[in-house]
């Protein structure tokens, strides 16, 4: 089946996509597109483009799937994230990498509790904004967490050096996330730093240190840092194939606290304020 994508984001998921058995071809439409017939997959579109929250309302009106990649500006984003929680998915590679996955399913099935605090310090690509990292892991850790955010401290780190950004975040159901996102750069080691803290135990993992999966009486290394073209990969296998790895997937309210989520990091690291987030999210 063939798979629409509209915007330069998009164009990129969609070279990626190409790779999947289930998509015939990726085509490259206009916002005022007519997707008709069955053949249609889905589409991928960019925030940034113009015209794409009309293009994304008609498709999923259709019984389209819909991903977006990128954080838009908008009230129509979150009202199609609530409307059609099956519909619309909000691109979120990173919560397919290897060591949250696995941490997610530690999480899911109760092994330590309820999760209370988290630690987490995670670098990206030399071409990252800081502050979109830092979003990124805004939504891993309420993806762990398994809560919603109510208020964000964000501050810029002013060490020289590649640029951090640290986020406090408290959930509504009292969790704690001290997040870092920084920059990688050749004079500092990867980080993938995480320290999950729950009431009955805890995970803790530090790239090429402690990263080693215990199960089943066995012992086998995790992999290093994997990179975003296959983060992507494995998000768009969970979007076209579904089953249990689309539960990771950022859709219905997770979507929408995402998008005032992005909105109130710019504020916080504006204001110098805490700022918070469950109006936004519309009490979800």
């Amino acid at each position: 089946m063939k798979l629409a994508v509209l915007g330069d984001a998009a164009g990129a998921v969609g070279a990626v996509a190409k790779r999947h058995p289930g998509v015939s071809e990726v085509v490259t439409i206009e916002a005022d597109a007519a997707l008709t017939g069955g053949e249609w997959l889905g589409i991928v579109v960019s925030s940034e483009t113009d015209g794409c929250a009309h293009l994304a309302r008609r498709a999923l009106a259709s019984g389209l799937r819909v991903l977006l990649v990128g954080i838009p500006s908008g009230d129509v984003w979150r009202d199609l994230a609530v409307d059609a929680p099956d519909g619309l998915t909000l691109s979120r590679p990173l919560r397919f990498d290897p060591h949250i996955a696995r941490a997610k399913e530690v999480v899911g099935a109760g092994t330590i509790g309820t999760p209370r605090t988290l630690e987490i310090g995670w670098s990206f690509g030399d071409q990252t904004d800081a502050t979109a990292a830092a979003g990124e892991l805004v939504d891993v850790a309420c993806h762990l967490l398994a809560d919603t955010p109510a208020s964000i401290y964000a501050v810029v780190s002013d060490v020289a050096g590649p640029p951090v950004v640290k986020v406090n975040l408290l959930g509504t159901n009292g969790a704690l996330a001290v997040i870092e996102a920084a920059v990688e750069s050749a004079d500092l080691p990867t980080r993938r730093d995480l320290h999950l803290l729950a009431t009955d135990g805890e995970i803790v993992h530090r790239i090429g240190n402690d990263d080693l999966l215990w199960s089943d009486g066995r012992v086998e290394p995790l992999p290093g840092a994997t990179g975003n073209a296959e983060l992507l990969a494995r998000e768009i296998d969970a979007w076209i194939d579904g089953g249990s790895a689309s539960e990771r997937l950022a859709r219905g309210t997770a979507a929408a606290w995402n998008l005032a989520v992005a909105r109130a990091l710019s504020r916080s690291l504006a204001t110098g304020e805490m700022v918070a987030i469950g109006e936004e999210v519309g009490g979800s």
